[in-house]
């Protein structure tokens, strides 16, 4: 699959980093192309690196693969190419998990306290609903 719009249904959704497109012939499958896109700040910034989203897809796919393999279910059906992944159509949960090695942005707006350039070690992980 070369990833061309007629391969695939309509476009059902655009996040920062995917694309989401119904299966041409199967209601319960979708697509998920990755982008090349990367972001910060809230999405106020935007940069794309070449190869980002073959090496996002690829993890993607073999992090679902273990789960899989664990009998934890998710909605992995296949890898399709370096880019896309065939997946059951589900409603996504709201949640974003963000992973922070340094103070800067929307963190230093909610904690006035911490100093930007604060470096975490571990790595700050936070979650949004």
């Amino acid at each position: 699959m070369t990833n061309t719009q007629s391969e695939l249904g309509p476009l059902l959704a655009e996040g920062k980093t995917k694309r989401i497109y119904a299966h041409p012939e199967d209601t319960t499958l979708v697509y998920i192309l990755s982008k090349d896109q990367i972001t910060a700040g809230d999405g106020a910034r935007r940069n794309e690196i070449a190869g980002k989203s073959r090496w996002s897809t690829l993890t993607t796919a073999n992090v679902f693969r273990l789960l899989n393999e664990a009998h934890i279910a998710t909605h992995f059906v296949e890898l399709v190419n370096d880019t896309t992944m065939l997946v059951k159509r589900c409603t996504m949960l709201p949640i974003e998990q963000v992973q922070r090695r340094i103070a800067t942005g929307s963190y230093l707006k909610r904690h006035s306290e911490v100093s930007e350039g604060t470096h975490f070690d571990p790595v700050l992980v936070e979650t949004f609903l």
